[in-house]
C-alpha cells in the first residue's frame, strides 16, 4: 500500500522484488505480486470515456461486449476484456488519467535524489544517479504512447513468428491510438499458477528452458527484448502441455542494447561459463565497466571466489541474495561504473532467473546459456562481421591519432596546387602509399584487437 501511494515507478519496483522468493520471505513477496496487476482500478465510467474520445465512436459501435470489471489493473494502465463485432475476443488497455503528471512527478522525486547523491556520496562517480534517472524517463515515458507498444509488439512478432514457442497477440490496429491498446485476448494459464501448470502435466523442465532460451535470443540474435517480464505479462498455453506455449503481454518497455556493450556481455558470460575469470575481469577493464587502473589479476580472483563455488550447481543449491552481496563488494572494491544502457537488462535478468528458480530449481542456466551465446560470438567473429568492426572504429582511430589525421588532411591539400604533369604523377603515387600505409595500419589495429594479439 505505501509503493502505491507513492506512485507507478515506485508500484514498479515493487514488481521487480515479487519475482525474489529467494530474497524475501514469502508472505512479501505475495503481497508484492499483486502490483503486478491488482493495483485500485479507476472508474469503468471514466475508462469509457476515453476510449468513446479517442475512436470517436460510442462504445457500442466499436464493440459487442465490454466487460465493465476490469481483468487487470497495473502501475499505468488498466486492462478491460472486450468482443468485436467480428466476434473476436479482445483485451483494451486503457491508460490511466493524468498518468503523465504522475509519472513526471515521480521522476522529479527521483531526479531530487539522484542531485543529493552526485552532492554528497562518496560513490558518486561510480554511481552515475542522474545517468540512471535520465535513462529510466526515457524508458517510461516511451511506455506512455501505446502506439508505441503496439509497434513494440509487431516487431517481437516478426522475430518469433515461426517460432512454436512463443505467441504473441495479434494487434487490432484500427482501434489503437496513444491512449488505447486492443490486442487479441490469451487464455493461458498465468506463469504464476505454478501448482495448476504442474497438475495440467505440464513439461516443467521444458517451460524453464524454453523461458531462458527465449529470452537469450531476443537479447543476442534480435537484439530487441521484452524488458518487462515480471510474471503478470507472461501466460502459458498448455493446449499440449509436453509442448507448452509463452503467451506475452505488455510491451510496453522494451530494450535495444548498444552492439558494442552487446558484444562484451556476451563475451563476459562466455568466459564466466568456461570459468575464464581473468578473462571477465579484462573484458571489464577494456569494456570501461571498472576503473582503468583496475589489476586484472585482483578482480579475477575476486570473481573466481563468487564463480567458483556455484559452478555446475542446479539454481535450489545456489543462494542468489549471497552472491548478490559478493557482487556488490566487488564492484565497490574496483570501482565498478553503473552502466544506465544496462540496466533494463540487468532488471529483466533478475526476472527471468526468478521465474526459471520458481518453474524448474534443478536447471543449471550455463547448460542452456553457453550454447546459444557461442553459437551467436561464433557468427561474430567472421571475416564480414570483422571488416564491419573495422570501419566502425577508423573514426576512433583518427581521434585517439590526430598526427594521422592530419597527414591526410594535409596530402589531400596538396592535390590541389595543380603541379607540373611529372611531378603530380610522383605526388599522386604519394599520396597513395600514404594511404594505403594509413589502411595498413588501421587493419593491422583493428585485426590485433579482434584476434586478441598485443598492440604494440
Amino acid at each position: 500500500m505505501a509503493l502505491i501511494e507513492l506512485g507507478p515507478i515506485f508500484v514498479k519496483f515493487g514488481q521487480s522484488l515479487s519475482t525474489r522468493v529467494d530474497l524475501l520471505d514469502k508472505p512479501m513477496a505475495d503481497a508484492l505480486a499483486t502490483l503486478q496487476d491488482r493495483v485500485p482500478a479507476f472508474s469503468t465510467d471514466k475508462a469509457i470515456d476515453i476510449i468513446e474520445n479517442h475512436l470517436h465512436s460510442p462504445l457500442e459501435k466499436k464493440f459487442s461486449f465490454f466487460n465493465n470489471t476490469p481483468l487487470g489493473s497495473a502501475s499505468i494502465a488498466q486492462v478491460h476484456a472486450a468482443c468485436l463485432h467480428s466476434g473476436e475476443d479482445v483485451v483494451v488497455k486503457i491508460l490511466r488519467p493524468n498518468i503523465h503528471r504522475d509519472i513526471d512527478r515521480d521522476l522529479k522525486v527521483l531526479g531530487g535524489l539522484a542531485t543529493l547523491i552526485e552532492l554528497f556520496h562518496p560513490k558518486r562517480k561510480q554511481l552515475r544517479a542522474h545517468d540512471i534517472i535520465e535513462d529510466y524517463a526515457n524508458t517510461i515515458t516511451h511506455e506512455l504512447n501505446l502506439t508505441l507498444e503496439a509497434s513494440n509488439m509487431r516487431v517481437m512478432q516478426q522475430a518469433f513468428e515461426e517460432d512454436a514457442r512463443i505467441h504473441i497477440p495479434k494487434i487490432f490496429w484500427e482501434y489503437c491510438t496513444d491512449k488505447i491498446l486492443v490486442t487479441e485476448r490469451v487464455y493461458g494459464i498465468p506463469i504464476t499458477q505454478i501448482d495448476t501448470l504442474e497438475k495440467q502435466g505440464t513439461n516443467m523442465e521444458k517451460l524453464a528452458r524454453n523461458g531462458v532460451e527465449l529470452f537469450l535470443e531476443q537479447v543476442f540474435n534480435h537484439n530487441f527484448f521484452h524488458a518487462d517480464m515480471h510474471p503478470g505479462n507472461i501466460f502459458v498455453d498448455i493446449s499440449d502441455p509436453e509442448d507448452p506455449v509463452y503467451q506475452l503481454v505488455d510491451f510496453g518497455i522494451v530494450g535495444i542494447l548498444p552492439k558494442r556493450d552487446q558484444i562484451y556481455l556476451a563475451e563476459n558470460l562466455a568466459a564466466f561459463f568456461s570459468r575464464d575469470y581473468q578473462k571477465v575481469a579484462e573484458l571489464h577493464i577494456e569494456s570501461g565497466w571498472v576503473d582503468r587502473k583496475t589489476h586484472a589479476r585482483s578482480m579475477g580472483a575476486d570473481i573466481r571466489a563468487i564463480g567458483e563455488p556455484i559452478y555446475g550447481k542446479p539454481l535450489n543449491k545456489i543462494s542468489f541474495a549471497h552472491i548478490l552481496m559478493q557482487l556488490f563488494r566487488v564492484a565497490e572494491k574496483h570501482h565498478m561504473y553503473v552502466q544506465p544502457q544496462l540496466l533494463l537488462l540487468q532488471k529483466t535478468l533478475f526476472h527471468v532467473e526468478g521465474l526459471a528458480r520458481r518453474i524448474d530449481d534443478n536447471m543449471q542456466l550455463p547448460d542452456i546459456a553457453e550454447p546459444i551465446i557461442q553459437k551467436w560470438l561464433q557468427s561474430k567473429k567472421g571475416i564480414l562481421s570483422s571488416s564491419y568492426k573495422i570501419i566502425e572504429k577508423i573514426p576512433e582511430w583518427l581521434s585517439l591519432y590526430p598526427e594521422v589525421k592530419d597527414a591526410i588532411i594535409h596530402k589531400i591539400l596538396d592535390t590541389h596546387k595543380s603541379p607540373p604533369a611529372k611531378e603530380k604523377i610522383q605526388s599522386n603515387i604519394r599520396i597513395g602509399t600514404s594511404t594505403l600505409i594509413v589502411l595498413l595500419t588501421g587493419l593491422l589495429i583493428g585485426w590485433s584487437g579482434i584476434l586478441g594479439v598485443p598492440q604494440l
